[in-house]
């Protein structure tokens, strides 16, 4: 790991053990910098806002997710069991990110990179993208009690009623 991206997640773990312990509002530059080690030069090197640590991570765990899937299976049980794995590993960012309302960041983000890296229609996106992300924030807003195969079949049951509407 780059020094680079060694304090990005020092800077990431420090909010994110900040933010167990106070309210997301309440934690300031100051106090991320000296959790997480460093100065304020150092962090301002990296981000603008502690908002901006979030949307980093998640922008970052979005592309990594990408490399989980076997792309020749496209929207099959496999790729969405491997997308809840992946939400439940990853839930903190995602549930900072809701805290700190930046829900419409992570449509942005991930219709972005919908709509860059598949064929897929513009409105299949935008329909894809908020079904699944709403689907995936409620999940995560219960405690995540449902296991990540049971959210796989939900969501191709989904996908499946629009096939058919379509047909």
């Amino acid at each position: 790991m780059s020094t680079k991206n060694f304090s990005q997640e020092c800077f990431y773990d420090a909010l994110i053990s900040l933010s167990n312990s106070c309210d997301i509002n309440e934690i300031n530059i100051k106090q991320i910098c000296k959790k997480a080690g460093y100065n304020r030069s150092t962090f301002y090197r990296h981000f603008s806002s502690k908002e901006d640590i979030v949307i980093q991570k998640v922008n970052n765990l979005i592309i990594n997710w990408h490399s989980s899937l076997n792309l020749e299976l496209g929207y099959e049980f496999e790729n969405f069991v491997k997308l809840f794995e992946y939400f439940r590993v990853n839930s903190e960012a995602f549930v900072l990110m809701h805290k700190m309302n930046l829900d419409e960041e992570l449509l942005r983000l991930s219709h972005q990179y919908l709509y860059t890296n598949f064929e897929v229609d513009e409105y299949d996106t935008t329909f894809i993208n908020n079904g699944i992300l709403a689907v995936i924030y409620r999940w995560v807003e219960s405690g995540m009690n449902e296991s990540n195969e049971f959210m796989a079949k939900l969501l191709l049951k989904y996908l499946t009623i629009d096939t058919m509407l379509n047909k």
